[in-house]
């Protein structure tokens, strides 16, 4: 198996591959990314790829093995000050780079019998109260029209014979980056209090059970189509809070009211919206016996008590 990930020098990518080397030790990997070096505890080839440029691209797939698999992860992250100009970032770094992916690959040899194609479970918006699967309708603001956007680009453009995954992911938790990292230190000194309302939905998945349904994902010739990447069990950021202080042995936390939150954000150059909106997803497509870490407990217990700090977790799970 030689398996394609764009973006796979990110938080999510480095996991998959860790993971799929540990489970499939014959598999190939190759990342397109912006940098040259594979990320720690990775043995893949690493080929410059600058999103954008079309033809750099063509030179890059021609001088690849068969691609069996093509794991699509390439976008701006969305942790940062929204204007017009990082609006317009976040969405061409994901369109027009997957409308140049799948070109490229379409009028390649290579033409890949599974595409996992990166999407977010923000596409539903941030409705209060109301929960969302794979059947509801999509939001409305900037993240529902770029989620839009990004699965058009990917299945717009139809590769013969390709069977295409759209995963529409939730609030991944792991070590070694992502925003976890973040809560956890506001938590560990006593800030991680209610946010705003406190009751807005965290749609939450541990980053074992995302690497898993990737795996089978790509194995399954039956998973086709639009998945939520997300826990069964998704929660209030409130109840998120204190399952965290709870895990880090911190009793008291202090809430965060909206206007505190917009001049944190401010300071530390970020969206306030990430964090005092939310919506409550589940998967209407996904069995619950699918899931190692069905509740948020189970999820953070993974982390071992004491050692949150330095953000290490059990990887008992990559040979689940």
């Amino acid at each position: 198996m030689h398996v394609v990930v764009a973006g796979g020098t990110g938080f999510l990518g480095r996991w998959l591959i860790r993971y799929l080397q540990h489970r499939h030790p014959s598999w190939q990997f190759t990342i397109l990314s912006r940098g040259t070096q594979a990320p720690p505890q990775v043995t893949a080839q690493v080929v410059t790829w600058n999103g954008f440029d079309r033809k750099q691209l063509d030179g890059v797939l021609s001088t690849l093995q068969p691609v069996n698999v093509v794991i699509n992860l390439i976008g701006r992250s969305v942790d940062c000050p929204k204007n017009p100009a990082t609006y317009d970032e976040i969405l061409r770094s994901r369109v027009d780079a997957t409308t140049i992916l799948r070109q490229a690959f379409d009028q390649s040899q290579h033409e890949p019998s599974c595409w996992l194609q990166m999407s977010t479970a923000h596409i539903y918006g941030d409705p209060p109260s109301q929960i969302m699967d794979e059947t509801s309708s999509h939001g409305y603001g900037m993240a529902p029209i770029v989620g839009k956007a990004w699965e058009a680009a990917c299945t717009e453009h139809t590769i013969t014979n390709c069977r295409d995954v759209l995963m529409r992911t939730g609030f991944v938790l792991g070590s070694e980056g992502g925003p976890l990292a973040i809560l956890t230190r506001l938590a560990r000194f006593g800030l991680g209090g209610s946010v705003a309302s406190g009751q807005q939905g965290m749609s939450w998945l541990h980053i074992a059970d995302w690497c898993r349904l990737c795996e089978e994902a790509m194995l399954s010739n039956d998973t086709q189509g639009i998945y939520n990447y997300v826990a069964p069990n998704p929660v209030s950021q409130q109840c998120f809070m204190r399952a965290l202080r709870r895990a880090v042995g911190m009793p008291i936390g202090l809430p965060a009211p909206t206007f505190l939150v917009k001049l944190g954000s401010l300071i530390l150059k970020t969206d306030h919206k990430i964090i005092c909106y939310g919506r409550y997803v589940t998967s209407s497509r996904l069995h619950k016996d699918a899931f190692l870490f069905p509740t948020i407990e189970q999820a953070l217990d993974n982390f071992k008590p004491g050692r949150l700090w330095g953000f290490k977790q059990s990887l008992d799970w990559m040979s689940i």
